[in-house]
């Protein structure tokens, strides 16, 4: 078979004990929900546009967890990836090559609906 890359992401904070992983929604705190739904928009429509393209390999939408996405970061957005299929990555004469969607979303987009606890 072919040898194919599996990214993984952690985010780590930094205590008196050392380094501690976090889980994703350890990330927004009381605005879990307002970025999960975002999210879901973005990737819902991202996933439908790659439907179109490659119906064998996008079969159904389904609202995802924040905790079952990978996330990156850059200096202007955060990404979050949804993988819905890794058969490919057992099967070597599987026609989908990483089916995944990403909801692209600007930091500041991000910001400006998190609320700050008091």
């Amino acid at each position: 078979g072919i040898a194919r890359p599996i990214t993984t992401t952690c985010v780590y904070k930094q205590s008196n004990n050392g380094l501690t992983k976090i889980k994703n929604n350890e990330l927004f705190g009381k605005n879990i929900s307002t970025i999960t739904e975002l999210v879901n928009s973005k990737l819902k429509s991202e996933f439908m546009s790659l439907k179109k393209e490659a119906p064998n390999c996008y079969k159904e939408f389904y609202p995802v967890g924040i905790n079952e996405l990978s996330i990156y970061v850059d200096e202007n957005f955060m990404y979050f990836e949804m993988t819905w299929n890794d058969s490919y990555i057992s099967d070597y004469n599987s026609e989908c090559f990483n089916p995944s969607t990403i909801a692209r979303i600007n930091l500041s987009e991000i910001s400006s609906l998190i609320v700050y606890a008091k």
